[in-house]
């Protein structure tokens, strides 16, 4: 559900309109000033497409512009290597409901209860936003991975799982709306305009990056029990959100120097840091066919064999058990209360360079060498700059966001029902 607006690179230029001769002129005629392809200078990435939203200039507006002759055009790049191959569910119109009591039919397939081997979701209408509707088989396509995830991880804690499923549920429903309200916006404004021909050329995109041709996407899509139409209609509107959502929160985002520094100097006690030490570390595992004496004799030969001048990394992508072998066995900067408790004893006796003995566990051997050692201090502005900075960006931007969002719903109309 998350939106992928992080996901599209947006830069703003300023176009003027075509000339009654021009070629663009001549394809759109009285809409001339929509473009008719993507323009964009320097370098094109190869997995990505550009896209462009045109939006005419209308006086007074906040880009402050004084030229009618010139439009403002969006140029969004979507990653569709990121992608997935479809997102959210188009939403269906109040105006192709029969008529009003449309609103109460159960849409979900019913049987005797006697025939029924395991519930039915019953279908109907849980949120209606203008002439949209949710239903609540929605809701459910969007939280049913993450609620099995949920329920997996906290099997054991039934009142946290409740209330995180809760939250989920609460979410979801918040997110479907906020994105009707972003369509509606630009479905009902005259001057946003998206051309066919971008969406079918972000469809050959899709298709050549994620199925490799039609007929594979074809087939893909009838097992998923998608129909085309719906597939072309939910990347369509997955490039109005992330042209909207650019347009309205992503674009004209500064973080002043003052502004980082200034974070800096109230946030000084984030910015300390324990010692830490960075080091090595070899871990084998008791096993079925390898008993605790058996491992502490692996690990008293490796330790044997480095002493002896073999290499500590070597001996760890060749015979670790840890998630860190690939990188033989090095493992990122940790403090005493990141290491565990008994391991973090040992690494912090020891001097870069250093081996420790054999440690015996439970669960294994460990051996480790201390490549460096780093004392407490506090981080320089320098070192830090970047990260504050993504972080007010992102603060600036939730901020914007909601209050994009806020504006939407003051002006529509939404109503929420509850599953009877």
């Amino acid at each position: 559900m998350q939106s992928h607006a992080q996901d599209c690179r947006v830069e703003i230029k300023q176009a003027l309109k075509p000339t009654a001769n021009s070629g663009t002129a001549q394809n759109h005629g009285a809409n001339a000033n929509k473009p008719r392809d993507c323009v964009k200078s320097g370098e094109r990435w190869p997995n990505e497409l550009e896209l462009v939203l045109a939006l005419p200039f209308r006086p007074g507006n906040r880009t402050g512009w004084r030229e009618e002759s010139r439009a403002l055009v969006f140029v969004p790049t979507l990653d569709l290597a990121r992608s997935v191959s479809y997102t959210r569910p188009s939403f269906m119109k109040l105006s192709l409901l029969p008529d009003l009591t449309a609103w109460l039919i159960c849409l979900g397939v019913f049987v005797p209860a006697e025939t029924r081997s395991e519930p039915v979701m019953v279908n109907g209408i849980a949120a209606r936003v203008n002439d949209a509707i949710i239903t609540f088989q929605q809701i459910e396509g969007e939280v049913d991975e993450p609620e099995r995830l949920l329920r997996s991880q906290l099997r054991n804690q039934p009142d946290v799982l409740k209330q995180r499923i809760n939250q989920l549920r609460n979410d979801t429903v918040e997110l479907l709306i906020e994105r009707l309200l972003i369509l509606d916006d630009f479905n009902t404004n005259p001057n946003y305009k998206l051309p066919e021909s971008i969406v079918e050329e972000v469809i050959r995109r899709r298709i050549r990056d994620k199925f490799g041709d039609r007929a594979r996407m074809i087939k893909t899509l009838e097992q998923q029990g998608i129909k085309l139409e719906t597939f072309r209609q939910r990347i369509k509107e997955d490039i109005i959100v992330n042209a909207m959502e650019f347009k309205n929160v992503g674009s004209g985002i500064v973080i002043s120097p003052y502004k980082i520094e200034t974070h800096y100097e109230q946030h000084l006690d984030d910015m300390k840091v324990d010692d830490e030490v960075k080091l090595r570390m070899i871990f084998l595992a008791n096993k079925p066919d390898r008993d605790a004496q058996a491992t502490k004799r692996e690990a008293e030969k490796i330790l044997s064999r480095i002493k002896g001048g073999a290499s500590f990394a070597e001996e760890a992508s060749t015979n670790s058990d840890d998630a860190y072998k690939a990188d033989g066995g090095l493992r990122p900067a940790e403090d005493r209360k990141t290491l565990r408790e008994d391991l973090a004893k040992v690494a912090f006796s020891l001097k870069p360079g250093e081996l420790s003995d054999v440690l015996e566990r439970p669960e294994g051997c460990y051996l480790m060498k201390v490549e460096e050692f780093h004392p407490a201090h506090t981080k320089p502005l320098n070192e830090v700059r970047g990260e504050i900075e993504k972080a007010l960006e992102a603060e600036q931007r939730q901020r914007l966001r909601k209050q994009w969002i806020e504006r939407l719903k003051a002006k529509a109309f939404i109503r929420l029902f509850q599953m009877s």
